[in-house]
């Protein structure tokens, strides 16, 4: 079982041997996970300023449903 497991998790990483993480965040539609809201031409990106992570995933459409 942790073969097939370890095969599946050596599959998802990319071209940069790293592996991308997903995080679904539980807050409410007028928030921002993002300080200034947006990740583009943003150099404060980086700073979380509010929510918290409830799901890490492989997979991006499985952090959405949050």
């Amino acid at each position: 079982m942790s073969n097939k497991s370890n095969a599946k998790l050596r599959s998802l990483i990319n071209g940069n041997g790293k592996l991308v993480v997903y995080r679904g965040f539980d807050i409410e539609k007028s928030e921002s996970i993002r300080l200034n809201r947006f990740k583009i031409n943003n150099p404060y990106s980086h700073i979380q300023a509010t929510g918290c992570g409830m799901s890490y995933t492989p997979l991006k459409d499985g952090a959405i449903v949050y």
